[in-house]
Parts: C-alpha cells; structure tokens; sequence
C-alpha cells in the first residue's frame, strides 16, 4: 500500500528539514514569552492565548492545519465555503490539486494503485511565496478508499508547479467511499478545461 513506507511520503522527523520551514520559521523555536517572560509577548491586541493556539498549531501540523492567522504569518488559512464560489480560485486550487494526484500516481502505478482526485478539504495559502498548504480527498480507484491527502505546492503558474512534499494525512487511514460520480466531470470540468489566461 502507498504510504508512509515510502520515503518521498514521510514527514521527517525535524521540522527544520521540511520543505515548508522558511514559511514557520519564526514559530517553531519557543518565544521567550513562552519560557515565563509574559512582558516579551509582542503582540498586545493578539490574544496570547489565541497566539499559543497558533504556536501548537504550526508546531504539531507543520502549517496544514491551522485556523487562524496570527501576526507576522504569511500563512493564511482560506475560508473555502466562500472562496470556492469564486470560478478562478476554485479552478486553481484544483489544478493544484490534481497536479499533486498526479505526481502520487507516478509512485503509486508500480504499487498497482491508482487514485483520483475528489474535493479539497482545506487550503492555507502564503501568497508572497507562493506557496500552498493543500488538504484534499483522493479516491484509490481499485477499492473504492478514500484518503486524506496533504501536500506543500510552490507555483508560479497553473502551468509551473513544483510539489515540495506530500503524504497521507496520519489521522485519516482510509474508509470506503460512497461516491460514484467521477469528480473530473460537470461543473468542475468545465472550470479546469478553460484556457489559462496570460
């Protein structure tokens, strides 16, 4: 099974080697208002609590799993019931996403597995650095499981894409899936097939 025998899926054990560090940096060594110096805490129209939620956050998720923004983060978690209405950000999170589908069936072909993609679940975005925390549901097309996938993309375009790491989320081991409609079709297809503009 595709997983975490293989090496290019594995979260390494210091979060200072993963790809994403540049962006969580400042956040993973602990603040010296952290260590019993409350006058250090820089931020005093920030919760500090609400900020240590931030820290536990990044620390425990490398980034994929954070709520909030919390200052002098670029990491932006998107509110999807909202920006998934906009044409253009629901075409290039999914262009972003099925890219990274791609990318794992090239490893997972010699596996005899193949998996489709079927909705993105979460997206923190670093817009400077143009940089995405993906979260999303891939279907494996022989037994009908359907997993949890997270990947860190850098792209410049929808044609110029690097994947940076991706793994199966560890919380989520798979479960049989009720869907039947193949989630390259109707609207979704439509919005991906249109021609990049610029």
């Amino acid at each position: 099974m595709l997983g975490e025998q293989w090496p290019s899926s594995m979260w390494r054990a210091d979060i200072r080697e993963c790809p994403q560090y540049g962006l969580i940096s400042g956040f993973v060594d602990p603040w010296l208002f952290e260590q019993g110096d409350a006058s250090t805490y820089p931020f005093p129209d920030f919760s500090i609590d609400k900020f240590m939620m931030f820290l536990k956050q990044v620390r425990e998720t490398r980034g994929y799993d954070i709520s909030f923004q919390a200052p002098c983060s670029i990491l932006t978690p998107m509110y999807l019931d909202i920006m998934m209405k906009d044409k253009g950000y629901r075409k290039f999170v999914n262009a972003k996403c099925k890219f990274v589908v791609e990318k794992i069936n090239l490893e997972a072909q010699m596996h005899g597995e193949h998996y489709v993609y079927c909705k993105v679940v979460k997206a923190v975005e670093a817009c400077p650095a143009r940089s995405s925390l993906l979260t999303f549901t891939v279907r494996e097309v022989s037994s009908n499981v359907l997993k949890t996938v997270q990947a860190f993309v850098f792209f410049q375009s929808y044609k110029q894409m690097t994947l940076k790491e991706w793994r199966f989320h560890p919380e989520s081991p798979g479960s049989a899936s009720d869907e039947v409609e193949d989630p390259e079709s109707s609207e979704e297809e439509d919005c991906d097939s249109e021609e990049e503009d610029g």
